[in-house]
């Protein structure tokens, strides 16, 4: 059974509670055909592709679900140290809770 990319990308079993796992499956997809999206200057996108490949059906896709893209490509610091880069805002680095552990502190 063949499925466009649009009913690949909004399959209920790929979104997750937050409604990025489209988003993520539709990096994931763009990629293996030699698609590259990046975020450049804060929320705006950077679309890379080889000539041709960038239809406007993709290239309607990528619009359609833009701000889910940027909240996926979005990095964010340890919440306690600032080091390393999380998707999610508020995560505390492996370091950070392993130290909190050994002091008798709680990970949140």
């Amino acid at each position: 059974m063949s499925h466009t990319p649009l009913e690949l990308v909004t399959s209920p079993a790929l979104v997750s509670d937050n409604g990025t796992g489209a988003a993520s499956a539709l990096i994931v997809r763009l990629a293996k055909q030699g698609i590259r999206v990046q975020l450049s200057h804060g929320t705006d996108l950077r679309v890379r592709a080889p000539k041709g490949v960038l239809t406007e059906e993709r290239k309607e896709l990528i619009r359609a679900h833009k701000a889910e893209l940027v909240e996926v490509l979005t990095c964010h610091p340890c919440a306690r140290c600032e080091w390393g880069l999380f998707p999610n805002p508020g995560t505390i680095c492996f370091h950070c809770r392993r130290a909190m552990q050994h002091k008798g502190g709680e990970a949140a």
